[in-house]
Formats: structure tokens, sequence, C-alpha cells
């Protein structure tokens, strides 16, 4: 038998004259359970760095959304603080154009003689309700 056909311990080698696929040289022939070994090895590495950079992926992903949430805490917290602030000064200035308007009010139309217009053409008469209200003459 020449050596490319068969190997030690009558197990058949890989390739033609003693060569493994590719061109690379062979010193000794694999037997089958040692290629099963040596590819079970492979897949397993393999597997191995694959569930490794996955579960980096998975850490990485849930750092992002750890930063996210607390990006999204601190978004809302401002505006439940800016949404405080303008319902506060809301209220002020309601309150301001309600005392506002009450002034003017009572100063048109109940104290007519506080307020004097000096014609029928002016604003000050205009805002009277009663518009027979006039400076007089």
């Amino acid at each position: 038998m020449e050596p490319s056909d068969t190997g030690g311990g009558g197990h058949q080698r890989l390739g033609v004259g003693g060569r493994l696929p590719g061109n690379v040289s062979n010193n000794r022939g694999f037997s089958p359970d040692e290629l099963t070994q040596l590819i079970d090895g492979i897949i397993g590495e393999r597997l191995r760095l694959a569930l490794e950079q996955n579960q980096q992926y998975v850490e990485v992903e849930a750092k992002r959304i750890q930063v996210e949430r607390e990006r999204s805490k601190v978004f809302w917290k401002k505006v439940r603080t800016w949404a405080s602030f303008i319902n506060n000064w809301s209220w002020a200035a309601v309150i301001v154009v309600g005392s506002f308007s009450t002034g003017i009010y009572i100063g048109l139309n109940l104290l007519p003689s506080g307020v004097v217009c000096p014609s029928e053409s002016s604003p000050c008469y205009w805002l009277r309700i009663d518009g027979r209200k006039t400076a007089p003459k």
C-alpha cells in the first residue's frame, strides 16, 4: 500500500498524496474520531465566541436602555418643573388681568363722576356699558 492511501492504524487518509484540502501538508493521518473531535472543538469555540459577543451586545444594550431611561426621567422632571412654574405664574396673570378688568369696569361704569370722557368718540366712552354717561359739557 502507498502511504497516501492508508495511515497508521489502518485508517484511510484525507486528500490525495497525504495532503489535506487546500494543499496543507499532513504529516500523519486523522482518524474519523479525531476529525470529529477537531470539528466539535472548532464548532464549540465558535459558539463560545458567538455567545460571548452576544453577551457583550446584551450588556451594551442594557446600558443604553438605562441611559435612555435616565435621560427620560431628567426630561420629564424638567417638564414638570416648567409646567409647575407656568401654572403658578398663569394663575398670577389671571388674577392680575381679572383685577385690572374689574378696576376698569368699576372706574368707567360705577363711578362715572370719577372718570371724565372728553367726547363720545373716545375709547373711554366706548368701554362704558351705558353709552349715555358722558362728561358734563
